[in-house]
């Protein structure tokens, strides 16, 4: 057999009705040849004295959940599905061509986050892994002037099918920009650095941001309970969410120094305005609220630089402390 290569595996997704519960994949994910982790725990092994100096054990069916990792390119048309994971379960977008998805009503108190059906598979894969009720742990997202948005998932889900064969693959994306349903990435080039103390999105910082950096961590954990099963009941979100954001600038002075000491809300907007869409254009806008928790100072290429880390705090205005903002040409989840 001829080893499976991971830059001919395809990722297939379909965001479910109820958590757990399969649905047909309705879209393929874009990722990263090379970046693709699938840590699938499943049996245990117990140790158990026999009357002599060597150890038996026995194995059985433990508990079994998975875990992949991925990395991937920002793709307009692609963010909502990462805004229903971590930020609001938002399923439409209004307007067209040009359809808006305002991530902007973020529960503080109900873990509403979506769940989707996952199945990987591809060119000489013997068989393909059907996961469900997978839901997003770690969503990262690096910035850099020379690239497009990157971005880094981790998430956790319930291994209903191993061995079974992949079913059709569904049509990979256009990427050219000729085509009218091209996917479109977020880049640095188009990306503005907004940050502010009262009023988010007003004091653009203009030829002072090196690179910024977002993470959102979400504390899904599988549940496990004495059903019958030994695959999760659930995968819940059991602790706080954790925001941060760290921003590298050019020294201003003492302005950074002097908000990171006094712990006055800082507000930071990060914005990418791509292509032009139907009289709009695509856009990927996130918004932080948060204090400086961290100031270094650093140097880039010679030049003085503060790298800045914003610890994500609850904000009256939105109620919550991170919002998002996306224009793409799909006004449903794909």
């Amino acid at each position: 057999m001829v080893a499976p290569v991971q830059h001919q595996t395809v990722i297939q997704a379909g965001k479910e009705s109820v958590a757990g519960t399969l649905v047909a994949a309705t879209h393929v994910v874009d990722y990263t040849p090379g970046s693709l982790s699938f840590n699938r725990t499943r049996a245990t092994q117990v140790v158990r004295n026999a009357g002599s100096r060597a150890m038996r054990h026995r194995t059985y069916a433990g508990q079994d959940f998975a875990e992949i990792e991925f990395s991937a390119t920002a793709a307009f048309d692609r963010l909502p599905v990462y805004g229903n994971l971590f930020l609001a379960p938002l399923t439409t977008g209004t307007g067209n061509p040009a359809a808006t998805w305002n991530f902007t009503t973020i529960s503080n108190t109900t873990d509403n986050l979506a769940s989707y059906s996952l199945e990987f598979g591809g060119t000489n894969w013997p068989n393909a892994y059907t996961l469900t009720g997978v839901r997003g742990r770690t969503w990262e997202i690096d910035i850099k002037q020379d690239a497009p948005w990157d971005m880094k998932l981790g998430l956790v889900g319930m291994v209903t099918a191993a061995g079974a064969t992949l079913t059709a693959a569904l049509s990979l994306p256009s990427n050219s920009h000729s085509n009218g349903a091209a996917l479109r990435d977020a880049l640095g080039t188009q990306t503005k650095v907004y940050i502010d103390p009262t009023t988010i999105g007003t004091t653009q910082q203009v030829g002072r941001v090196v690179s910024a950096n977002v993470r959102i961590n979400l504390d899904m954990q599988p549940r496990f309970t004495l059903d019958g099963n030994n695959t999760p009941y659930r995968i819940a979100e059991v602790g706080p969410r954790d925001v941060q954001a760290t921003i590298i600038a050019e020294y201003d002075a003492q302005t950074d120094y002097t908000a990171w000491a006094a712990k006055t809300a800082q507000l930071v907007r990060l914005e990418a305005i791509g292509d032009t869409l139907g009289g709009s254009n695509y856009k990927a806008q996130l918004n932080l609220y948060g204090v400086w928790d961290a100031l270094v100072l650093g140097e880039d290429n010679g030049v003085v630089t503060t790298e800045l880390t914003l610890l994500g705090v609850y904000a009256n205005t939105p109620a919550s402390d991170i919002t998002a903002s996306f224009v793409n040409s799909v006004s449903a989840l794909p």
